[in-house]
């Protein structure tokens, strides 16, 4: 249910936080001085947002390896630098990762003995080595 406050245009008192149903007729609200308060709009409390403080460290991707001190000096190195973080990535979808099982499997078969070569391989004792 929402919270609404209300203001006596008479005595200018004030009743905060009160509680009425969204379909509220007129006759819902507070009176005071024999008649209904009027709605009164607070202006919402300014939000000041101040970058958190991280603990500093030095970058070491590049060469000038700047001392970071914020979460924001950070982002914005990783942009200038193309940089990306790892926090940032998610998990590979189902597509990307059959594609990953197929290259590792292709690379696997290009460095797989053929059968006649393992034949030979073995009978000069070379896949005992391993």
């Amino acid at each position: 249910m929402p919270v609404y406050d209300f203001k006596c245009g008479v005595c200018k008192t004030m009743k905060q936080n009160v509680v009425l149903p969204i379909t509220h007729v007129e006759e819902d609200r507070p009176k005071c001085c024999d008649q209904i308060m009027g709605q009164h709009f607070t202006v919402p409390p300014q939000v000041h947002w101040v970058d958190p403080v991280i603990e500093p460290f030095r970058h070491v991707a590049t060469p000038d390896r700047p001392v970071i001190t914020t979460t924001r000096q950070n982002r914005e190195y990783m942009k200038r630098n193309n940089f990306v973080d790892m926090n940032d990535v998610g998990p590979p979808t189902d597509e990307e990762h059959s594609k990953t099982l197929k290259e590792i499997n292709e690379s696997i078969e290009k460095i797989t003995p053929k059968k006649e070569l393992s034949d030979t391989m073995r009978n000069q004792g070379l896949l005992d080595i391993v």
